[in-house]
């Protein structure tokens, strides 16, 4: 987490926009930790696929044993997208940089149409 930016070019994936307790604690399990996030972007569903991008970048940087995405937009409405390592995913460097299959890590599920999601990218 102290590899993302403090603040980054649009759409932001930015280190103040998550949260966690610290490891010694007693709302915190022996080898597993909550990482929460939130933020309020206006207008981020034009460009959610690249914001996805980068969402996913950090996780091939983490352990994780699910990821979820709850999303409330104006225009697109509600979607939920959530991210499951496959069986033998174990994160790898580099972490940067642009994924150009989601599949090759983990299994994605997405509420929205994976094909009108993929044309979400302003780039």
């Amino acid at each position: 987490m102290s590899t993302l930016p403090v603040d980054d070019l649009w759409p932001p994936l930015e280190r103040h926009m998550f949260g966690w307790a610290p490891y010694d604690t007693q709302v915190t399990k022996r080898y597993s930790r909550v990482i929460h996030f939130a933020a309020s972007l206006t207008e981020v569903e034009w460009d959610l696929r690249l914001w996805i991008d980068k969402f996913e970048v950090l996780l091939r940087c983490l352990h994780w044993e699910r990821a979820v995405v709850q999303l409330e937009t104006f225009y697109l409405g509600e979607h939920t997208f959530t991210w499951h390592p496959k069986a033998a995913w174990r994160p790898q460097p580099p972490c940067y940089g642009h994924l150009d299959q989601t599949t090759e890590w983990w299994d994605f599920e997405s509420s929205m149409d994976l094909k009108e999601l993929a044309q979400l990218r302003s780039v």
